[in-house]
């Protein structure tokens, strides 16, 4: 299979029941659900890692025309969004639409691979249950207690989530363009009783902005979304596998230049990438904003981070909920009154050169994840969290991370 070449899996209930070994196209997402009738997906694989892709391209396969809602949620995945549908082997149609400027809100389980749509007339992709809700392709459960679960909030949540942050003693804020909600967290800092001073707000630039005028121009965008006068941690989102490095840096710089931000940095790039960003950038290079969890302890890059002075921001700290039931992590927690991901969130802190950014919309979780800084584990304890019941929680954790 070549990096163009596409395996697309048609989905029943959770099952894969056909393969379609057809179809080209560079960038796609992995997993969409937009049929609410039939109760299929289609899965589509590239031996690209997943972190890599794009979003400009998106391939379904499907015997009817697309109706314009569908179309429109589609539309959500990306600021333009290129989706082919695949007939057979070929493409048969290719529809370009334009991402809306208001977005009621999309929750995206621990399997980023999935998303869901909370608009009507599409069925919503997630069933809700007692205790959470449970994603209706993949079977992952999100509970009130799997913060780093949630990716994605609307504007009103976006903003009662935040609020509750400030209020809580937090100060870091982080969102993105992809994610719809700046305008909610802008909100939020404007109407908290923090002074936007004592306010770390990071966003970040939508990978399908590739020329510099589009970088500044959507980083313009959110700053009025956010209703500020500049950011203070601007980051590309990943890697965009067409994108010249060199061009997205200077946009980045750009950035600097006019005010919009006071420091830059990356997302999901590796230390190749790293160091070439770091090099062509004019601007120092603040912040790597990766998955760093026990299970995903990222030694080389943590290694580049510390010896080049850039930070590490830990995302998914919690392990897509792999953090949660583990008998080391819990083990520990007890000899300090401490929860297991509580200890989890410890051990990424006392690394050097790391924050962590761990995601709640409940104020009791939010209360949790910032009290934890009255613990030092021992070396040895650090250890035994880096080596963990791996079989147990090592499946929670890839469960939430491998195609279905």
């Amino acid at each position: 299979m070549t990096d163009r070449e596409l395996r697309v899996s048609k989905i029943e209930n959770g099952t894969v029941i056909d393969h379609i070994p057809g179809g080209q196209a560079l960038n796609v997402l992995a997993i969409l659900g937009i049929d609410g009738t039939s109760g299929e997906v289609v899965s589509i694989g590239m031996n690209v890692p997943s972190d890599r892709l794009g979003r400009k391209d998106v391939v379904k396969v499907e015997d009817r025309e697309l109706s314009q809602s569908e179309l429109d949620v589609l539309s959500l995945i990306a600021p333009a969004a290129t989706i082919n549908i695949i007939r057979g082997y070929e493409v048969a149609e290719k529809h370009l639409v334009e991402r809306p400027t208001e977005v009621s809100g999309i929750l995206q389980c621990s399997n980023h691979n999935c998303i869901s749509v909370d608009d009507e007339p599409i069925t919503p992709r997630f069933e809700v249950l007692d205790d959470g809700v449970r994603c209706v392709y993949c079977d992952t459960i999100i509970r009130d207690d799997l913060p780093a679960h949630i990716l994605v909030m609307s504007t009103q949540e976006a903003y009662e989530s935040v609020s509750m942050a400030l209020e809580e003693g937090y100060h870091h804020v982080d969102t993105a363009q992809l994610y719809g909600n700046e305008a909610g967290v802008g909100s939020a800092i404007a109407d908290a009783d923090v002074d936007r001073e004592e306010i770390f707000l990071t966003t970040k630039v939508d990978p399908s902005n590739r020329s510099v005028k589009d970088i500044v121009d959507s980083v313009r965008g959110s700053v009025d979304r956010l209703g500020v006068e500049t950011i203070d941690l601007l980051l590309i989102h990943w890697p965009h596998p067409l994108a010249n490095l060199g061009t997205v840096m200077d946009g980045l710089d750009r950035c600097v230049w006019e005010g919009l931000t006071r420091h830059i940095g990356v997302s999901n790039f590796d230390v190749d990438r790293l160091e070439r960003a770091r090099k062509l950038s004019e601007a120092p290079i603040f912040t790597d904003q990766v998955r760093f969890h026990p299970w995903w302890p990222q030694r080389e890059l943590l290694s580049y981070c510390q010896d080049t002075d850039v930070v590490l921001t830990a995302y998914s700290p919690l392990a897509n909920g792999g953090a949660i039931g583990d008998d080391v992590l819990q083990e520990i927690g007890r000899r300090y009154d401490k929860s297991g991901p509580q200890v989890a969130l410890r051990w990424v802190t006392q690394h050097e050169n790391v924050i962590t950014i761990p995601m709640s919309t409940s104020r009791t979780h939010l209360r949790e994840n910032i009290d934890i800084f009255d613990v030092l584990l021992t070396r040895e304890e650090h250890d035994r969290i880096t080596r963990p019941s791996y079989l147990r929680t090592g499946l929670t954790m890839l469960k939430g991370q491998l195609p279905v």
